[in-house]
Parts: C-alpha cells; sequence; structure tokens
C-alpha cells in the first residue's frame, strides 16, 4: 500500500514539472528572425528604381538636347532681326540730320549766317541738339557777340529755341602782344608797387566790359600769376577792363 502510494505521488510531482516546464516557455518572448531573402529582394527593387530614374534621366536630356541645325537657323534670324533694326535705327539718324539740316539752312539764311561763321554743335541731354554759328573777325578771333544759337528737338524736329547775338566788330588788331603785355603791367593794379609782375598768359579775344555793358573791343585778355587780368584795347592800347582769375 505504502508503495502505491509513493508510485503516485512521483508520478503527481513529474507531471507537475512538466506543466511547470510548459509555462516557463510559453513565457518566453519570442526572438525575431532576421531574413536575408527579405533585404536582397528590397535593394533589387531599389537598385531597379534607380536604373529605372537614370534612364528617364538620360532620355529628358536627350530631348532636351539642342538640334544644330534648329539652333544655327535660329540664331540667324535673330541676326536677320538684329540688322534690321539696326538699319532702321541708321535710316532714322539719317532722315533725322536730314530734316535738322534743312531747318538749319532756313535759319542761316533768315539771319544772313555765311561762310564766315564758324559752326559748333553740341548734343544736350534733354534730347535737343544745339548749334551756335560764331562769326570769325579778320584776325581770325571768335566774336561770340556776332552768332546764332539754336536748338532743335531731336524727335519731332522742331525748333525749342533760337537767339541771334549781332554786334559786329569788324576791327583790326593794331598791337602785338608784346605791347600789350607791356600796356597791361602799367595799368596792373599794382604797378606803382615797384613788385615784379609775371604774365602767364596774352590772349586776344572779344570783351564786353561789365560796366557799362553796351560796348564791345576787341581786345588782348593779359593773366598775370597773382590772379589779376587786364584788358588792353588792341585798337588805341588803352586798358578797358579788369578781372580776377578764378
Amino acid at each position: 500500500m505504502k508503495k502505491v502510494l509513493l508510485m503516485i505521488t512521483v508520478v503527481a510531482l513529474v507531471a507537475a514539472i512538466g506543466v511547470t516546464a510548459r509555462a516557463k516557455s510559453a513565457q518566453k518572448p519570442v526572438t525575431e528572425i532576421y531574413c536575408p531573402a527579405v533585404e536582397v529582394e528590397t535593394q533589387s527593387e531599389a537598385a531597379s528604381k534607380v536604373k529605372a530614374y537614370k534612364v528617364g534621366g538620360e532620355k529628358e536630356n536627350r530631348s532636351a538636347k539642342k538640334n544644330p541645325e534648329t539652333e544655327s537657323e535660329s540664331e540667324a534670324t535673330q541676326n536677320d532681326d538684329l540688322a534690321s533694326e539696326i538699319s532702321q535705327a541708321e535710316e532714322n539718324l539719317v532722315k533725322d540730320a536730314e530734316s535738322q539740316e534743312s531747318v538749319i539752312e532756313k535759319l542761316k539764311a533768315k539771319y544772313n549766317i555765311d561762310e564766315s561763321y564758324r559752326e559748333k554743335t553740341e548734343s544736350d541731354y534733354n534730347g535737343c541738339t544745339s548749334y551756335r554759328f560764331v562769326k570769325l573777325d579778320k584776325n581770325g578771333v571768335e566774336n561770340p557777340y556776332d552768332a546764332l544759337s539754336v536748338c532743335i528737338d531731336n524727335t519731332t524736329g522742331e525748333i525749342i529755341a533760337e537767339k541771334r547775338f549781332d554786334k559786329p566788330a569788324f576791327k583790326e588788331a593794331k598791337l602785338d602782344k608784346t605791347e600789350a603785355k607791356a600796356a597791361a603791367k602799367e595799368n596792373h593794379p599794382k604797378a606803382d608797387k615797384n613788385i615784379s609782375l609775371n604774365i602767364e598768359d596774352c590772349i586776344l579775344e572779344y570783351y564786353m566790359p561789365k560796366y557799362p555793358k553796351g560796348d564791345i573791343y576787341l581786345a588782348y585778355r593779359v593773366e598775370f600769376d597773382d590772379g589779376n587780368i587786364v584788358y588792353v584795347n588792341a585798337v588805341s592800347g588803352e586798358a578797358v577792363g579788369f578781372d580776377q582769375m578764378k
């Protein structure tokens, strides 16, 4: 009887141990299994995508390349258009010049401007061209008080302004530069102070005194190194004006 009970106890213990082992085994976490086949498949797909992208890009690049013949034709067309624009601009300039020249000739006839006048042309910043005709006397000196000034609109050809300066002075100089310099020294403001007077320049020109205005002289402009200027009448030899260099 004791043997039977002992055997039953052993069997029970063995059964209990088996149950416990199965329970512990069920509680263990499941380990993830690394599957190289999955990674290989992913890389293959990625490689296929990259290859497809490259092929597509090459196709786009090839389609984006210019056709040499088409590009040459396009450049030729652009050059023709540019040449046409330049030609048209040149024609317009010629027409404008001819139009202005016609206006100038009429004004010269109106104010008796002959070949003895020197022409000076200047373009300003207001879309106009300024013409100035200055009289040259027998001494080859310009007389700015015998002149014609005209301003013409470059676009319309309209005369914007015209001014005639009509103070002729047909005189010949009787003094030479040496005589004029001596006269200038005698009339220098500091001539009586026994100081050295050095002349820098002596120019024959037309001179109108500031006060009184009205008289025009053919005079030598004698410039001294101290800044003084003495104007000597080229006909009479007298001092007709004084000024200071600025």
